[in-house]
């Protein structure tokens, strides 16, 4: 039964919960007849209260539309099999950054390192391999966000936006284990910062999705990309490599070395 089924019947059960409330505080009197009818009445509201449980259980929570956040880009964006190249072809010192839209690290690193990547790619002096993976892909419920918001935004590089498109999926993050944006609303996200008319269909579509598991697969099944963790080696999001040497900017010295790699100071 579907969701607006559910409703409809737990509306018809709480007006008919109401019908049958009114009626026994009309015949509810003192004495047994009274405790008769109050009993009814707790009979009732309990079948209407479960009723409305039973139906909102059919709702899948939704989140409010994505704010767009406009990224001022003058340098060029292409997809290259699956990845997001940003920057001058000619530019000395070339990024790597393997990320997931639904990783809360991911966003962490944007959060403090966007400014440092925006400032760098302007002035030429990198440029920016961007992997959008799936690999929280089962995290969103219901799932399927990652690999949707990825292939969006490699819409958004086809598209001419994709700098604003992924400083707004995380300037408003989805919480892992929650619901994550709709096609709806990662289209409208798009309309919304000025993509073609192509931009929805490719969203829609799924345009890149083969390319985006196949760049996940390549990711890790490569020993270059492999970080050491609790449980020993293996792949994860962020992963950050500047001249092809892996940063490790989940810690704090990594996060340092990454900004000096990419400061004038250190880039020809």
């Amino acid at each position: 039964m579907g969701h607006s089924q559910r409703v409809k019947r737990a509306k018809k059960a709480s007006q008919a919960g109401s019908r049958a409330v009114n009626a026994a505080r009309r015949s509810a009197g003192s004495g047994r007849a009274g405790i008769y009818a109050g009993l009814a009445v707790i009979v009732v509201l309990g079948v209407v209260v479960g009723l409305g449980v039973w139906a909102s259980r059919g709702r899948t929570p939704t989140l409010a539309a994505v704010p767009p956040v406009r990224v001022s880009a003058t340098y060029p964006v292409d997809v290259r099999d699956g990845v997001v190249v940003a920057g001058q072809p000619s530019a000395p010192t070339s990024v790597d950054a393997y990320e997931d839209f639904l990783c809360p690290i991911c966003d962490a690193f944007e959060s403090q390192h966007a400014s440092t990547i925006q400032q760098a790619l302007t002035a030429g002096r990198i440029s920016v391999h961007y992997h959008m993976l799936n690999l929280l892909e089962d995290r969103s419920n219901p799932p399927g966000y990652s690999l949707q918001a990825a292939n969006a935004g490699l819409c958004a590089a086809q598209a001419g936006v994709f700098p604003s498109y992924h400083a707004s999926l995380y300037a408003k993050q989805p919480q892992e284990g929650g619901p994550g944006y709709t096609l709806d609303q990662l289209a409208a996200l798009g309309h919304a910062l000025g993509a073609g008319t192509s931009f929805e269909s490719c969203t829609r579509s799924g345009t890149y999705d083969a390319q985006v598991k196949a760049q996940l697969s390549a990711a890790e099944n490569n020993q270059t990309l492999l970080q050491q963790g609790p449980n020993g080696s293996s792949f994860g999001t962020p992963t950050v490599l500047v001249n092809g040497k892996l940063i490790p900017v989940l810690n704090p010295t990594g996060s340092a070395q990454f900004d000096q790699l990419i400061s004038p100071a250190n880039t020809p």
